[in-house]
């Protein structure tokens, strides 16, 4: 049986609410919503403590304090973890190998012995590969409590966050900018409001499986990334009477590339830097000029220029669609000097939120869509 348990603190904004097993509910942080060990002890993952410590004025009604590990404690806690994965996947061969040999001896010699160090090689092998793969996970969620919410909640307004989740499937496919991937992923998934406006976005990487033929008759899946970066929904002020799809020519596609280049735009626009890159895409070529005015082009181009990906654009509804295919994940730890150095990590965070509301601001500018009568 499962019990439903509102979280608290920053993080019953972004989850909501946990489930958990009744008989074994344990008190959560009032900071970051992770379960404590106990009542009253500190936080492991944002160093806050449960309510009971907050003094005399605490209680239901009262506002938690909210909590974050210091720079030491934070470098620290990713530091060992980092470490910990890394001896962990080295113990992951000799561990099998060990297994193996003991299995072996235990069918051959038949004793109990064997037979015990066989399933203690292989629990240790167990757990060395959960310990390798949830790691990374645990990293995550360090940087996220400590250093994401933060950076995000200066800009966006009512922001929830999540970052093990992602824009749903149904999204991506409603702007029909890619529609050819068969399995998607994602992570970092923020929503909010932005100058007034909702948006969400996270990061997305689409991903097209397709059966090849070796030369030996054998046939294997073949994966093609179509793309990777972050997909930015946000609302528009106006609905609009048709979709329009803004698609740039360059990118990860490589030679496939040329033959897209070749496909004509439904509509030309004065610019023809604008015109050779990129593609425009619409049923409804009247709308397309409306949205695309000369001061309009300028601004995508700038937006583009920002954004350092390949960018397409899909102004569909009450909605437009910013997919930015720049080959990399936000809020990442990408590298040992990362963990060494927090206020320069936290730096690099908060000027990837910049980058993305860089790139806004640029279309933000358009008056027919974004104008205060709208």
């Amino acid at each position: 049986m499962k019990l439903e348990v509102e979280t608290h603190g920053l993080l019953a904004k972004n989850k909501e609410k946990k489930t958990i097993q009744i008989g074994k509910e344990k008190p959560l942080c009032p900071s970051c919503g992770e379960m404590l060990k106990e009542e009253g002890a500190k936080c492991e993952v944002c160093g806050a403590v449960s309510s009971t410590a907050h003094g005399p004025e605490s209680g239901p009604g009262s506002s938690p304090v909210m909590s974050r590990l210091s720079d030491e404690e934070l470098g620290s806690k990713l530091r060992t973890q980092f470490v910990m994965r890394i001896v962990a996947r080295l113990l992951v061969l000799p561990l099998l190998i060990a297994a193996m040999v003991t299995c072996v001896m235990a069918l051959a010699e038949g004793e109990a012995l064997y037979w015990v160090l066989t399933v203690a090689l292989l629990a240790g092998l167990v757990y060395c590969l959960l310990y390798s793969f949830g790691s990374k996970g645990r990293m995550k969620q360090f940087v996220s409590v400590n250093i994401v919410q933060d950076a995000l909640s200066e800009v966006f307004e009512d922001c929830k966050y999540s970052y093990d989740d992602r824009l749903p499937g149904s999204v991506i496919q409603e702007s029909k900018l890619h529609q050819d991937w068969t399995e998607i992923n994602g992570s970092d998934l923020v929503q909010g409001k932005y100058r007034g406006r909702g948006i969400e976005f996270s990061d997305i990487k689409l991903v097209k499986v397709t059966e090849g033929i070796e030369i030996n008759g054998h046939s294997r899946q073949k994966r093609e990334t179509l793309f990777q970066g972050q997909w930015l929904v946000y609302e528009l002020g106006c609905e609009l009477p048709a979709s329009v799809r803004v698609i740039e020519k360059a990118g990860r596609l490589g030679v496939k590339n040329a033959l897209k280049k070749m496909i004509k735009s439904d509509v030309e626009t004065e610019s023809e830097a604008f015109n050779q890159q990129f593609r425009i895409a619409t049923s409804d070529p009247h709308t397309a000029f409306y949205i695309l005015t000369p001061h309009f082009i300028e601004y995508i181009m700038a937006a583009d220029a920002a954004a350092r990906a390949r960018t397409c654009l899909c102004f569909k509804g009450s909605r437009i669609h910013i997919a930015l295919d720049n080959g990399y994940d936000l809020f990442e730890i990408k590298k040992w000097g990362d963990m060494k150095d927090i206020p320069r990590l936290r730096t690099r965070i908060k000027g990837e939120v910049k980058y993305l509301t860089g790139i806004l601001d640029e279309l933000l500018q358009n008056e027919y869509l974004f104008g205060e009568g709208n």
